[in-house]
C-alpha cells in the first residue's frame, strides 16, 4: 500500500514539472504584419502621389515639395498596429497620417481617421464627408524636433491609442468607420518618414507612466516573461520532488540483531543478594 502511494506521488510530481516546464516553451503571440516599407531600397514601389512631389534618395521617404504634399499606399487594416517614424526638417511643421474609406477623391483623405503630428503636439480625428470631429489631442511639454516614433493602435471595441517615442499621450473610442483602404500621408517640403509598420493586431500598449506628468496609471506593470518563471516553478517543484522521494525511501541501513541478555551465574547471584539486601 506505502509502495503504490509513493509511486502515484512521484508520478503526480513528474507530471506536474513536465507540464509547467513544456507550457512555459509555447510561443507567444507575434504580430501579424500585412505589409511595411522602410524605403531602404531607395524607391516608393507601390505608392501613389495623390499631390506634390517625393524622393527616396536617402533611405527615406522625403517630401521635395513647398507645398502641402499626398501620398497614399493601399491597406485594408481597420484594427491593428500602423507604426512610423517621423523626422522632422525645422521647428514649424504639421504632418498627418490618414486612414481613408473611400477613393481619396479629396487631399483631405475623405472619410476615415487623421491623425496630425504639430510641433507641438498631436490630435486625433474621425472625418466624414460634412465634417471633421476632435476625438482627442496631446500637447507635447517640449518642441516636437527632429526624428519621432509613432505608433497608433485600434482595437475591435474601436478604441484609439497613439504614442509618441513609445509613451502613450492619447487616446479615445470611436466606431463610426469599420472599413479602411487606404493609408494617406501629408508632408511639407523636406519632411520625411521611414520605417512604417501595419499589422492587423495591436502589438503596442500602454506604459505604468505617464509622458508628461511621470506619473502612474491605471496599466498594472508587466509581469516578468513566463518562460523563466516556468522554469523556476520547475525547479522548485523538482526540489520537493527530491525530497519526497527521500523521505518515502526505506531505510537500506542495517539493523543491529537484538541479542538476548545472558547473566553469568555470579552476576545472577549478585543481583539476587542486590534484591534480598533491598527487601530487607
Amino acid at each position: 500500500m506505502i509502495c503504490t502511494q509513493h509511486l502515484k506521488t512521484k508520478t503526480a510530481l513528474l507530471a506536474l514539472c513536465i507540464l509547467v516546464l513544456s507550457y512555459g516553451t509555447i510561443p507567444q503571440t507575434t504580430a501579424a504584419v500585412l505589409w511595411s516599407d522602410n524605403f531602404n531600397d531607395n524607391n516608393y514601389n507601390g505608392w501613389t502621389v495623390k499631390t506634390g512631389a517625393f524622393t527616396t534618395a536617402d533611405s527615406t521617404l522625403r517630401c521635395t515639395s513647398i507645398t502641402l504634399s499626398a501620398i497614399h499606399h493601399s491597406s485594408t487594416v481597420a484594427t491593428g498596429t500602423w507604426s512610423i517614424d517621423f523626422v522632422f526638417s525645422g521647428a514649424i511643421h504639421v504632418a498627418a497620417v490618414y486612414f481613408a474609406v473611400g477613393a481619396i477623391n479629396d487631399i483631405m483623405g475623405d472619410q476615415g481617421y487623421q491623425v496630425t503630428i504639430h510641433n507641438y503636439g498631436v490630435t486625433l480625428y474621425e472625418v466624414t464627408d460634412t465634417a471633421t470631429h476632435l476625438l482627442d489631442s496631446y500637447t507635447a511639454s517640449t518642441t516636437l524636433q527632429g526624428r519621432q516614433s509613432i505608433d497608433i493602435t485600434r482595437d475591435i471595441g474601436g478604441l484609439f491609442r497613439v504614442y509618441v517615442n513609445d509613451s502613450l499621450v492619447m487616446e479615445a473610442t470611436n466606431t463610426v468607420h469599420t472599413t479602411i483602404n487606404y493609408f494617406l500621408l501629408h508632408m511639407y517640403e523636406d519632411d520625411s518618414v521611414d520605417n512604417i509598420v501595419v499589422s492587423n493586431t495591436v502589438d503596442v500598449t500602454p506604459s505604468t507612466t505617464d509622458p508628461d506628468t511621470n506619473t502612474p496609471t491605471d496599466t498594472p506593470p508587466a509581469i516578468p516573461g513566463f518562460p523563466a518563471a516556468a522554469i523556476i516553478i520547475g525547479l522548485v517543484l523538482s526540489v520537493l520532488l527530491v525530497i519526497v522521494i527521500r523521505r518515502r525511501q526505506p531505510s537500506t541501513q542495517a539493523k543491529a540483531p537484538i541479542l538476548p541478555i545472558v547473566c553469568s551465574d555470579s552476576v545472577a547471584a549478585d543481583g539476587k543478594h542486590i534484591l534480598n539486601t533491598m527487601g530487607n
